[in-house]
């Protein structure tokens, strides 16, 4: 079961994440790197009870896709899918580890967790994305 982590912890969570966020906009991936992974260690143990767990995760995985660290990113998603808190109705974590493979040039893999993400949502998980995924995803269709 997951339980909700106290206001002030999440809220300096979340704060961290928005700070790593700017910082990844302005291009300083390094310093931002280190907001990221902060918001990470600010989760108590074990890591997947809480409420703000997975969206932090996706959070650090989001970073590492967009500084093109797709090791880093994919080490980040394997955790997530390891800890089996990834529901059968969630298409958003298919979704970003499609991007990720995509993103590093790993078009097969991509397709794969995109087709995925599009089985689960119905195509409403690319609503918000680059408009480039669901492309891709419609034109390997063909």
């Amino acid at each position: 079961m997951v339980k909700q982590l106290d206001p002030g912890i999440a809220n300096e969570i979340l704060a961290l994440i928005k700070q790593g966020f700017a910082l990844t906009k302005q291009g300083d991936f390094g310093t931002a790197e280190t907001y990221y992974l902060s918001a990470w260690e600010k989760i108590p143990e074990p890591k997947f009870s809480w409420d703000v767990s997975e969206s932090t995760l996706r959070s650090v995985a989001r970073f590492y896709r967009n500084a093109g660290r797709f090791a880093e990113a994919k080490a980040w998603m394997k955790k997530l899918f390891d800890s089996g808190s990834v529901a059968p109705y969630d298409a958003e974590p298919y979704l970003l580890l499609g991007t990720i493979h995509y993103e590093a040039g790993e078009l097969d893999l991509a397709r794969k967790y995109l087709q995925e993400a599009d089985r689960i949502s119905k195509g409403r998980a690319f609503q918000d994305q680059d408009p480039k995924y669901y492309k891709f995803l419609k034109e390997k269709r063909k």
